[in-house]
């Protein structure tokens, strides 16, 4: 028996898998091949060829079938289904005319199907990136076979604009066959903006709207995702930041940064040979001077520093606050403010 975090329980009879709830009624008929409770704490099983998920009202969701039966395969966890902020590909085929036929949809956590594609648009090996109620994005991921002792991966992204179970047009993010593979690193949705990142190699990073149209030209070395109206950008080995014009809204003067978080942006230049990082504003003012040798996390009322491996907690003025020997009291959720206490290295009373 294994009791899951929903509160119910895995069993296994005569070798075969079933679930109980906690007063022992059967819930989930023992007729399973296998049962796990896996990734962000879904509940799979596998039946025969069929794979698929257990949802909270205790139905079984067929999301896949296999090429063979659970004891051919050495991994079970190898095919399970991936969910993806609560959705799923979910590819099925049944016979029509003597031909196989498969069945294409994006599925969410309650087995309804929201999305349809194609037979032509599944490439067995697709991944679900994103999606959210206008566009989503599909990974599909081939393999170029060279002389070389080695293999590269083709790297698709499609993108689907979607309105109800309704298919649009595929934008190909990717080069289209016999051309040099660019090979995007990822791919990201710009919440908010009806905009999409997408990172390549050769200067080749930019972002393009749900129609697949280039919004900000692909000319920076990589892109972030849009905070407040500005995006992190790298250019010619500097970070800046621009606006949603493309306009330069802090110049490419550091050597590192990251996107706005709380009204602080973390930045850094190269000092005396060293990369040292602080803080500046939505002003390009520097709140928090570049002296630390990072910054581990900015939240709502105080900022972690890092120097010579040890972390200090401070404040928005570069106040310290409290030595990380207090990390106790700020994981719990409770963070002291009142005491101003001298850095004290870690097993020190």
């Amino acid at each position: 028996l294994k009791i899951t975090k929903a509160d119910k329980m895995i069993a296994r009879k005569d070798k075969k898998y079933g679930m109980l709830d906690l007063d022992g009624t059967e819930i989930i008929n023992f007729d399973n091949d296998k049962i796990v409770e896996e990734y962000r704490n879904y509940i799979y099983f596998a039946k025969d060829l069929e794979y698929g998920i257990i949802n909270k009202y205790n139905k079984k969701i067929p999301i896949k079938y296999q090429n063979g039966p659970l004891d051919s395969r050495n991994n079970f966890y190898d095919d399970l289904p991936a969910f993806k902020n609560g959705y799923c590909i979910s590819i099925l085929y049944e016979m029509a005319n003597s031909k196989l036929k498969y069945n294409c949809y994006i599925i969410n956590e309650d087995g309804d199907n929201v999305f349809e594609l194609k037979e032509q648009d599944y490439v067995r090996g697709d991944y679900l990136e994103f999606i959210n109620s206008n566009v989503l994005c599909i990974l599909s991921i081939s393999r170029l076979d060279d002389e070389s002792d080695y293999y590269e991966g083709n790297y698709n992204y499609s993108l689907f604009k979607t309105s109800g179970k309704k298919r649009y047009e595929t934008y190909l993010v990717a080069p289209k066959k016999g051309q040099s593979p660019l090979r995007y690193g990822d791919i990201f949705l710009c919440d908010g903006y009806e905009l999409i990142g997408v990172n390549g190699d050769c200067n080749n990073s930019g972002f393009i709207d749900y129609d697949g149209n280039v919004k900000i030209p692909l000319e920076y070395e990589r892109v972030y995702s849009f905070e407040d109206g500005i995006a992190l950008v790298k250019k010619d080995k500097k970070c800046g930041f621009i606006n949603l014009s493309n306009e330069v809204v802090f110049p490419f003067d550091y050597d590192d940064a990251r996107s706005i978080v709380n009204g602080l942006i973390p930045v850094a230049k190269e000092i005396d040979g060293k990369l040292k990082w602080g803080c500046i504003d939505g002003k390009n003012n520097i709140k928090i001077p570049l002296m630390y040798d990072s910054i581990e996390e900015i939240a709502k009322n105080y900022i972690v520093v890092k120097n010579g491996g040890t972390e200090k907690i401070i404040d928005y003025e570069n106040n310290q606050i409290l030595s990380k020997y207090a990390e106790c009291f700020i994981s719990g959720g409770i963070l002291i403010t009142e005491y101003n206490m001298k850095d004290r290295k870690s097993g020190s009373a």
